[in-house]
């Protein structure tokens, strides 16, 4: 029998696993904050090549790459408006034309009058959405091949719904099933605008950026299903946004 070549073999799954369509690291060297503005911002765009939003995940450090936390992580905590513990931390935005924005976001601390100058290290990787217009395929410059010593995560659920949050002190709610009876590993991602949902149009953001504003963002996760929660402070404007959930066998 003549030898097969394994390079000509496809991995074939039953269940749909993140497809990886980039993945980009860099560096922010962030000026120590002065207290005005307040967070002091640092902004990269990466233009991807994609012509649409996708979504993402990242990390980032500040001690050399001993330690690394989520986009997100760190968030700075107030007292009366002011920040009171100094901190520094990156968020990431997909915008409509394809584009990747990251940001880092180097707080003051009012109460100790303490500002600090970092240099953060990050790493990005961008995950195809449910109907994600087609990409074309760029060549890599070397042979891929399924290594197991990655975690490929088997994803259970890929929806979106409409969610809107319609006045001052109102809660609304999204649930997503999953009856998995045990409490799965999800991601949620959201585009919010008050007049459209294009699939396309508007920027996408994790629940985590968008969580802290005129509309807070949530979720929970119980044995049955994964809810999202948008709260809506005090604005009389109607907030309406496409909340996508994608939830994995894993826990």
């Amino acid at each position: 029998m003549d030898p097969i070549n394994v390079k000509d073999f496809l991995l074939e799954s039953d269940d749909p696993i993140d497809n990886i369509i980039g993945t980009y690291d860099g560096t922010f060297s962030v000026n120590a904050a002065t207290g005005s503005p307040n967070p002091d911002i640092t902004t990269v765009n990466i233009k991807t090549g994609i012509t649409s939003t996708c979504f993402f995940q990242g990390i980032f450090s500040i001690d050399g790459g001993n330690t690394w936390q989520d986009f997100n992580a760190n968030l700075s905590t107030t007292r009366g408006g002011n920040i009171v513990v100094q901190t520094v931390t990156v968020v990431g935005e997909s915008v409509a034309d394809g584009s990747i924005s990251i940001s880092c976001l180097n707080y003051y601390d009012y109460t100790n009058s303490v500002g600090t100058a970092y240099t953060v290290l990050w790493k990005l990787v961008l995950f195809a959405r449910p109907n994600q217009p087609a990409l074309d395929l760029q060549p890599v410059g070397a042979d891929l091949s399924f290594n197991t010593d990655l975690n490929y995560q088997k994803i259970a659920s890929d929806t979106y719904q409409t969610l809107s949050a319609p006045g001052p002190g109102i809660t609304s709610v999204a649930t997503f099933p999953h009856n998995l009876g045990y409490k799965p590993k999800f991601r949620i991602f959201l585009d919010q605008s008050t007049d459209t949902l294009n699939l396309n149009s508007n920027n996408l953001y994790d629940i985590q950026t968008m969580s802290a504003g005129v509309i807070m963002y949530y979720a929970k996760v119980d044995t049955e299903n994964v809810y999202v929660y948008a709260y809506n402070g005090y604005s009389p404007t109607t907030y309406t946004a496409r909340i996508y959930a994608r939830i994995y066998y894993d826990s």
